[in-house]
């Protein structure tokens, strides 16, 4: 798969708006409904409030690319799409792996998981919570398979998949990505589905295209300009 793609922000279509204290690591919580509580607003999938301030405009928007996946669950497919939902026999997790080139970019602002709803995906009643973890040791797709599964370790982000209508999640993951920023060996991200309804919400794996990706807002390193 290919590496990350860096761009500007100014030429990148801004959806990330950052809190006031983003800096201290904390995650805004999704937004659980269309409206947030009074003087804050919805925007990238998160109750922030009202008129918070864009990110740095001298920040460079990159994305990483998905290089490994897997899936474990009770009757999910290995391939795209695939259902996250939550039942009495288990939750779906979802192990992904990114191109780690992202890590040389810069220091990271503002970091977002994507997952996009499979195409012709029906809409359900409820909408589908989930946990993001840090994957804490190293795993391949057939051991998983074959039902070992990898620790997960904080830190651990909120997220939410919408169920009506199905929309891209746009998962607020900066604190996790920091995380990985300081490994030396960094193993990926596990997702796992909470609350919701039984039938699920399919997001494409990559597979038949949508992959999940990062992206990533970061202040370019010393040596590294707007020109990447």
């Amino acid at each position: 798969m290919p590496g990350p793609s860096r761009r500007p922000l100014a030429r990148a279509a801004l959806f990330a708006f950052a809190l006031g204290d983003a800096g201290c690591g904390v995650s805004a919580p999704p937004c659980l409904g269309p409206v947030c509580a009074s003087g804050r607003e919805c925007l990238a999938n998160r109750c922030v409030p009202a008129g918070a301030r864009p990110v740095n405009p001298a920040d460079e928007r990159v994305v990483a690319n998905l290089t490994g996946f897997a899936v474990a669950g009770d009757d999910v497919p290995d391939r795209a799409p695939v259902a996250l939902f939550a039942s009495r026999r288990g939750r779906t997790v979802l192990y992904l792996a990114f191109d780690p080139g992202w890590k040389s970019a810069g220091d990271v602002d503002l970091a977002f998981l994507l997952l996009e709803p499979a195409p012709g995906t029906n809409p359900v009643l409820s909408d589908v919570g989930l946990e993001v973890w840090t994957i804490g040791e190293p795993w391949n797709p057939r051991r998983i398979a074959a039902g070992d599964r990898p620790s997960l370790s904080p830190p651990v982000n909120p997220g939410l998949l919408r169920g009506t209508p199905p929309a891209v999640a746009r998962i607020d993951v900066t604190p996790i990505v920091r995380a990985l920023a300081r490994r030396e060996h960094d193993d990926g991200i596990a997702i796992v589905a909470g609350g919701g309804s039984s039938g699920g919400v399919a997001v494409l794996t990559g597979a038949s295209g949508g992959a999940p990706r990062l992206e990533l807002y970061v202040r370019p390193s010393r040596g590294h300009g707007a020109a990447w």
